[in-house]
Formats: C-alpha cells, sequence, structure tokens
C-alpha cells in the first residue's frame, strides 16, 4: 500500500497532487508519497491543472491556489472551475457566469 487510509475522501492525482478530505469535512492536497502538501483547511476544492487549483474557502467563496498552496486568484466567486488551455469558468455573486485568465482577469 503506497498511501494509508486515513481519507474520507479523495480523488486521483492531478499536476502530482491529489485532493482528499478528513473526517471533518475540509479538503487539502497530498503529494503521491502522501504527505500533506496543502493543509486539510478548504469546504471544498478541485483538481490541480495548469499549475492551479480552484478551493472554496470556509465562508463559501471560491479562489484559485498554486501548488505551494499559496493563493493566485482571491476568494471572491460562487464556483469556480479548473483550468484547462489557460482560461476557468467563474460564476460571480450575480450569477454571472465568465471566463478568467490565470492572472484572475
Amino acid at each position: 500500500m503506497a498511501i494509508p487510509y486515513k481519507y474520507k475522501f479523495s480523488r486521483s492525482f492531478s499536476d502530482g497532487l491529489a485532493i482528499v478530505q478528513n473526517s471533518k469535512g475540509l479538503y487539502g492536497y497530498i503529494n503521491t508519497t502522501g504527505k500533506e502538501a496543502i493543509p486539510l483547511q478548504y469546504k471544498s476544492g478541485g483538481d490541480f491543472s495548469e499549475g492551479l487549483a480552484p478551493v472554496q474557502n470556509t465562508k463559501g467563496k471560491w479562489g484559485f491556489i498554486n501548488k505551494q498552496g499559496k493563493v493566485v486568484i482571491p476568494f471572491k466567486f460562487t464556483d469556480a472551475q479548473d483550468f484547462s488551455e489557460g482560461l476557468a469558468s467563474v460564476k460571480n455573486a450575480k450569477k454571472q457566469v465568465g471566463f478568467i485568465d490565470k492572472s484572475g482577469a
């Protein structure tokens, strides 16, 4: 066994990290050795794609983090999806859907 069964939920690895959920319902990311690379502190999250992952803070807002766990696009969206071809779909408080680039523009 490469990684012990200690998480309530996990997804497959993407960009070298996998999202996992602990018994308290918080999400974070582990590396391929099973070590927590990004602390389990998020309400939800998506897969890493193109170096970024969408995550939801405990206040319900979505933003994006890099593989070091640093917030690179602030928590201001009501929904966010993974990046693909340099763009990610997001939804604002007015329920408008659009696309952002990796700088958040």
